[in-house]
């Protein structure tokens, strides 16, 4: 990851919090508060993760102040943020978690973090930041899938989460869905959709990975 992402230089220390965010959104079936609590302890111990925090980390500043673990009770959406650590270089990082119509947990990177709306610019750039974001989001993903499995782990750039029951009622976001691919599903996801889990490669115990551009 960090061969591809470095911290770029802003005039404005504002903008590290700018241009769009690369998103992990993972959603899940109705979770208990044990499972919440495991999902999130399993989150904040990866190694390079730190947090969360009060307020959001700006590069080549101080740390901000430490909180501790917010545990959601039913029908709490709230955010909390975090650093990431990539060869000691700490970038920063926004979680969203949401227990109300429904349950998800979301990491969002702020695009400024790694790169300058310029450079985003050019598509060559943004593709190769993408997929080192995505490939990091992949391998978090998949830790967390060991702690508490999700439905659906979708990586994009201001992105969305996915509900399997919204997708099997609307077609059109359904179609949407398995085109954009770049995502992680489960094997009972994908049956209650339509399709054969046997036609994706098999990445955990009852996890597909659908492919970007490859999900028609």
């Amino acid at each position: 990851m960090s061969a591809r992402i470095q911290i770029p230089i802003h005039a404005d220390p504002r903008d590290f919090w700018s241009g769009g965010t690369y998103e992990l959104n993972l959603s899940y079936d109705t979770l208990r508060d044990n499972q919440w609590s495991r999902l999130l302890e399993s989150f904040w111990s990866i190694d390079g993760v730190y947090g969360p925090y009060i307020d959001p980390y700006t590069p080549r500043q101080a740390e901000p102040a430490r909180e501790k673990i917010r545990y959601p009770a039913p029908t709490d959406t709230y955010s909390q943020y975090g650093i990431v650590s990539v060869d000691g270089v700490n970038i920063g990082f926004e979680v969203l978690v949401t227990r109300s119509i429904f349950e998800g947990f979301s990491v969002q990177l702020p695009a400024g973090m790694v790169v300058t709306t310029v450079a985003l610019a050019n598509p060559i750039v943004a593709a190769r930041v993408r997929e080192a974001v995505e490939d990091a989001y992949r391998s978090v993903a998949l830790r967390m899938y060991e702690a508490m499995p999700f439905v659906i782990g979708s990586f994009d750039f201001n992105g969305e989460c996915y509900l399997v029951d919204e997708l099997a009622v609307d077609e059109v976001a359904r179609e949407k869905f398995f085109a954009t691919g770049n995502s992680l599903i489960q094997d009972t996801a994908l049956r209650k959709l339509g399709r054969n889990p046997n036609d994706y490669e098999q990445v955990a115990a009852g996890l597909r990975w659908m492919p970007a551009g490859k999900g028609q």
